[in-house]
C-alpha cells in the first residue's frame, strides 16, 4: 500500500508542477486556468491523492482461535474492549518501545500489547492501574471492539455474542448488531 501511495503523489506532484503543463484537465492546462476552474483543478487533484493515501481500520474476527485481524495487514496499535453486560471496558493498546502486530489474539495478548481496565483512566496518575492478560469470555456477554489505529479512516466496529458457556456465538457489524437488537425489541 504504501508503494501505492507514494506512486501515486508522484502522479499528483507531476500533475501540478510547472513542467508539466501539457498534462490537461477537461481539455485545459491546469497551469493556465485563473479562479475557480484552477481551484477545482486543485481541489479534484488534491481529493485523488487523499482517497489513495486512505488506510482502513477494517477488523475481522476469527472465532475458533480468539483473534482480532485487521484486513489489510495493518499493524493495530489500539483497541477499546465494551463487555456490555458486566459494564467494563478495556483498552488493549501497543507497548511503545515494541512493535505492533496485524493480529491480537484476546485470551493470550502476549507481551508486545498492555491491557488496561478503563474505569481507572481518569485517576491513570493516582492509583497504579490493574493490568490483564487477557480479555475474559464470559457466558451471555457482548463484546464491542473498537479500532481506530488509523486516524485517516473511519473507526471500525465489531460485536462478539457469547453463549451460555462463554463460547462465541455470533460476530457482527455494527449495522448487523443494530438489526439484531431491534429485532429483540
Amino acid at each position: 500500500m504504501g508503494k501505492i501511495v507514494y506512486k501515486n503523489y508522484l502522479i499528483l506532484s507531476c500533475l501540478m508542477d510547472k513542467k508539466y503543463n501539457k498534462l490537461m484537465l477537461g481539455g485545459k492546462s491546469g497551469m493556465n486556468l485563473k479562479g475557480k476552474s484552477k481551484n477545482i483543478y486543485y481541489l479534484v487533484y488534491s481529493i485523488i491523492f487523499l482517497l489513495s493515501a486512505c488506510h482502513s481500520n477494517q477488523i475481522r474476527f476469527a472465532p475458533e482461535t480468539n483473534t482480532i485481524y485487521t484486513v489489510d495487514n495493518y499493524p493495530i496499535r489500539k483497541l477499546n474492549v465494551v463487555m456490555e453486560n458486566a459494564k467494563l471496558n478495556f483498552s488493549i493498546t501497543r507497548v511503545d518501545t515494541l512493535e505492533g502486530s496485524p493480529y491480537i489474539k484476546l485470551d493470550s495478548i502476549g507481551d508486545n500489547y498492555e491491557i488496561v481496565e478503563e474505569t481507572n483512566k481518569l485517576l491513570y496518575r493516582l492509583i497504579p492501574q490493574k493490568k490483564y492478560s487477557n480479555i475474559p469470555f464470559v457466558p451471555s456477554e457482548v463484546y464491542g471492539i473498537y479500532h481506530a489505529s488509523n486516524g485517516d479512516a473511519s473507526t471500525c466496529i465489531i460485536y462478539i455474542l457469547t453463549d451460555e458457556n462463554g463460547k462465541v456465538n455470533k460476530v457482527m457489524t455494527e449495522y448487523e448488531y443494530n438489526n439484531y437488537q431491534q429485532s429483540q425489541n
